[in-house]
């Protein structure tokens, strides 16, 4: 069973005081039209620094309810890329690196930089799965059919 989708969105304003206290900027652009191909969402802009969110407004509502269902995150869905993009930004900059675990190196996991964000993104926002998974899910969406 699915949760309906809840329309009280609540923004983590903590992550926002840290990432004002970083000095970083977050411009996030309101575009009144579809994606088109590549679909991009978020990146991360290095000099100056920067994390560019790019908010499709008719895709709004499903990325929202995308979000609640996929990655268990009931804030704005743009909060999944911030959080993600931030440590990017802090990890390339050596301000914070998550720890790897003997565990890790021997599984193989979190040794790219992009597992490490989501793991980052899932700590920080407290969502019930990895916010991956709602990439996922909007890549799946999106991606162009092959078949007849």
């Amino acid at each position: 069973m699915q949760l309906p989708y809840d329309q009280n969105l609540q923004a983590p304003q903590a992550l926002l005081d840290w990432i004002r206290q970083a000095g970083l900027e977050v411009d996030i652009q309101e575009l009144d039209r579809y994606p088109v191909r590549p679909f991009v969402l978020s990146e991360y802009q290095l000099s100056p620094p920067k994390i560019i969110v790019y908010r499709y407004l008719p895709l709004e509502e499903w990325l929202n309810l995308t979000s609640q269902h996929a990655a268990g995150y009931y804030g704005p869905w743009y909060f999944l890329h911030i959080a993600y993009q931030f440590y990017f930004h802090l990890e390339l900059n050596g301000f914070y690196e998550l720890e790897r675990r003997w565990f890790h190196r021997l599984f193989g996991r979190m040794s790219a930089m992009e597992e490490r964000a989501y793991r980052f993104s899932k700590n920080i926002l407290g969502t019930l799965h990895s916010p991956k998974r709602f990439d996922d899910a909007v890549d799946r969406s999106f991606r162009l059919s092959s078949g007849v």
